[in-house]
């Protein structure tokens, strides 16, 4: 009796694991860009609650307590958290402290806001109240790079209440 493998028995084996790899890796792609986007938009949701914290907080940079986050979409690859040391409600570059700038994970972009050009979500202490720059629900629509039709939507509404879908 043989004890052995084949040859033939080998190539087998490794044929079917190369089907089995052709088969699954479109799939690990789509998988991995689906990962990334959802990871992008929980991001993007607790840098929201954590400048509602650092309101609550009464930490700041500036003589008001109150922080906000800027969407521009002119720049689809990031948003910025800043503290509105004017407390006109709007992100105002040299007045304003930049808190952070933050990028979006590799292959995610911005894809949307709620009004054209920019939105700004500021909360003021102590309930929080917020202002939402031109409406009254911010939404930020995030897409993959690799899939377009594969999008997340941040939600913000007047009241503070922070929605993914």
């Amino acid at each position: 009796m043989n004890k052995g493998y084949s040859l033939v028995e080998s190539l087998i084996v490794i044929t079917i694991i190369i089907i089995l790899t052709v088969i699954t890796a479109p799939f690990y792609a789509e998988a991995r860009a689906q990962l990334a986007l959802d990871r992008s938009a929980s991001r993007l949701a607790q840098d929201i609650r954590f400048v509602l914290e650092k309101t609550l907080s009464a930490e700041t940079a500036c003589s008001v307590f109150r922080h906000g986050v800027h969407f521009a979409e002119a720049d689809i690859n990031q948003y910025t958290l800043f503290t509105d040391c004017n407390s006109d409600g709007d992100y105002d570059l040299g007045t304003d402290v930049l808190i952070e700038e933050i990028s979006l994970e590799a292959g995610v972009r911005i894809h949307s806001l709620t009004t054209p050009n920019s939105i700004d979500v500021v909360f003021y202490p102590p309930d929080p109240t917020v202002t939402i720059s031109g409406s009254l629900v911010a939404t930020m629509t995030i897409y993959s790079v690799d899939y377009p039709d594969k999008t997340r939507t941040v939600t913000v509404n007047e009241v503070g209440l922070i929605d993914v879908d």
